[in-house]
């Protein structure tokens, strides 16, 4: 893509940003500043340039220097973050050969490839990692958050995940396509394509908001809610894995007020399907706007349990 700019701005002043200087003639899809350096994700090859990760010197804005270019096999490079001690950078090649890649750049500007992960199966697509501590977090399309331990950084080991889109086939461009563990709460941030927000509590050792109920944190039991939005009704669509569990499915609105219960009681294993009319408790039609449904489950066992709450937005449109 000759002629592409990337553009360093000033922000000093935000409402009347000033630009510094720009990197021309290689598109950059995204980048990572760390100090003086920023790392740069070239998702496309034009020209001579190919595709993989752009090392800056980007101290003077104005006269910006390459420190260093790494490109590798199918390489379709969509993001690029460094561990907390800048030693190693971890891309990712948003493609069906792609995964994500682990860089020793300690002693730039040589960098060494160190190890790779990648989840099991045929065209899985990996979208942005970011890491926190000694955990990389990846949005990986159809196979939703996975958590990654970099403690033995030649090693990584997948320690967590959450699928937001069970039952859907594996493979492509849905599903969870961003995660952000940056929050001060501590609580991990998820955006679906097709589904929304989730709020994750941080993983343990054996999923993404599980504190030991019975019910794994990989299964969830809200499969779906359609349509969304709507204008008359809506069905949310339960999956109960095992025997029967006490179910809890609330409406609350964007002040977070309880405005409708759906379900306060026990539900047999299997599929039911929830219908709420746009309505609150006293049969008074609501407003139209975004909703949350919220759904809390324990098998066996008295509400709430350990077992963290399932959140999906609605929009009611009348």
């Amino acid at each position: 893509m000759p002629g592409e700019n990337n553009f360093i701005l000033s922000i000093t002043d935000p409402v009347a940003p000033t630009l510094l200087g720009n990197y021309e003639d290689r598109y950059l899809h995204d980048g990572y500043s760390r100090g003086n350096t920023l790392f740069g994700a070239k998702i496309y090859t034009n020209g001579m340039h190919g595709s993989g990760m752009y090392i800056l010197d980007v101290t003077n804005p104005a006269a910006i220097d390459t420190v260093s270019i790494v490109t590798w096999p199918d390489a379709f490079t969509h993001n690029v973050w460094t561990t907390e001690n800048g030693a190693y950078a971890l891309t990712t090649d948003e493609n069906s050969e792609g995964h994500v890649h682990i860089w020793d750049v300690s002693n730039l500007p040589t960098v060494l490839p160190v190890a790779e992960y990648q989840v099991p199966g045929a065209d899985l697509v990996v979208h942005n990692v970011f890491v926190l501590g000694n955990r990389a977090y990846a949005s990986y399309y159809t196979e939703g958050v996975r958590v990654v331990d970099l403690t033995d950084i030649q090693n990584p080991t997948e320690i967590a995940f959450y699928d937001t889109s069970p039952g859907d086939p594996p493979g492509g461009y849905g599903g969870c396509w961003g995660v952000y563990p940056f929050l001060p709460s501590g609580l991990i941030l998820a955006s679906d394509v097709e589904r929304g927000l989730y709020v994750f509590s941080a993983p343990s050792a054996t999923g993404i908001g599980d504190s030991g109920s019975d019910a794994p944190a990989s299964v969830r039991v809200l499969s779906g809610v359609a349509p969304n939005p709507f204008s008359a009704a809506t069905l949310a669509t339960l999956d109960i894995p095992g025997g029967a569990a006490r179910v809890r499915l609330s409406v609350y609105d964007v002040q977070g007020r309880n405005v409708r219960r759906l379900s306060d009681g026990p539900l047999a294993g299997g599929r039911h399907e929830l219908r709420w009319d746009g309505r609150d408790d006293g049969g008074r039609p609501l407003a139209s706007g975004i909703y949350y449904l919220r759904l809390e489950t324990a098998q066996g066992g008295a509400l709430p349990s350990g077992r963290q709450p399932e959140v999906v937005p609605v929009v009611l449109a009348r």
